[in-house]
């Protein structure tokens, strides 16, 4: 099931969306980002960040996907050379996301999350916790500015993830 989620959720994958994953994994930011930076770095990543998916907007949206795909595997230190048929993909792809959960599960042991669509709605929840903190500080202004990107924002959500 999760295989399935995370095929689907990375071939529906496209635009700036795609090219930010892409520049991630390509990267390896996951390993390479330290827990504590300073508003500048995270400032000068940002803008590194929106260059280089300047520099993909020509790339073909399927190379992108597979190079996720094989960037996730190899992080897993899966084998993906016997990949070839529809089955190999799918079983492959289920491992990748057994193994998401398994590893996001390791990292936030409160969690406890069975499914993609788990850690999604944890990812959310811890989202908020933290907003909520900076809305409560916000003038009035600022709060109905954050209030209707936030309902933008939460539109684009994919169903599975909005039910909650």
């Amino acid at each position: 099931m999760n295989g399935q989620q995370l095929l689907y959720g990375l071939l529906t994958s496209k635009g700036d969306i795609l090219r930010a994953a892409y520049v991630l994994c390509d990267h390896r930011i996951y390993t390479e980002m330290s827990a504590q930076y300073q508003q500048t770095e995270h400032t000068d990543f940002q803008a590194s960040l929106v260059e280089e998916m300047k520099l993909l907007e020509k790339q073909p949206e399927v190379d992108m996907h597979l190079h996720i795909l094989l960037e996730m595997a190899k992080f897993f230190e899966l084998p993906v050379s016997h990949a070839t048929t529809n089955g190999e993909l799918y079983e492959l792809s289920d491992n990748i996301g057994n193994l998401l959960v398994s590893k996001y599960n390791e990292l936030f042991s409160i969690a406890r999350c069975h499914t993609l669509e788990d850690v999604m709605r944890h990812q959310i929840r811890l989202f908020f916790h933290l907003i909520d903190s900076q809305y409560m500080i916000a003038t009035n202004r600022q709060q109905a500015v954050f209030q209707q990107q936030l309902m933008n924002w939460i539109e684009q959500l994919p169903p599975c993830i909005r039910k909650e």
